[in-house]
């Protein structure tokens, strides 16, 4: 650890970790609950306004990103009391909701930022 307090070779997983397990039961709860109302308003808005989907799906990716959090962190807790198949499924499947989501917020980000380059 440097001076800071800051471990300069933690990676993301860990910080990721360590973030979950500093969460109380409760905000893990609320951040898992996003993920299906995420879902719920993702299908509601493409079957009333398909026309939408084209512009506004990578905001949705911020709201995946919380509920995979939740999601993960509720099973990293229940791991440590049992060794559940279905809990590392959990954990699996959020890892992959939270990868996605993750590169498309970058991507989004670097759109707008940067912009589109013509060669």
């Amino acid at each position: 650890m440097d001076p800071t307090g800051v471990d300069s070779d933690q990676s993301l997983s860990a910080y990721w970790q360590r973030l979950a397990r500093r969460a109380t039961d409760t905000q893990l709860v609320v951040c898992a609950a996003v993920f299906p109302l995420a879902v719920v308003l993702s299908v509601i808005v493409s079957l009333t306004r398909p026309h939408w989907a084209l512009r506004w799906w990578p905001t949705i990716a911020a709201p995946f990103l919380v509920g995979a959090f939740g999601l993960w962190g509720i099973g990293d807790r229940e791991l440590t009391s049992s060794r559940s198949a279905l809990w590392r499924a959990v954990q699996g499947i959020a890892l992959v909701v939270a990868l996605f989501s993750g590169a498309v917020l970058s991507l989004w980000f670097l759109q707008h930022v940067v912009g589109t380059w013509n060669l």
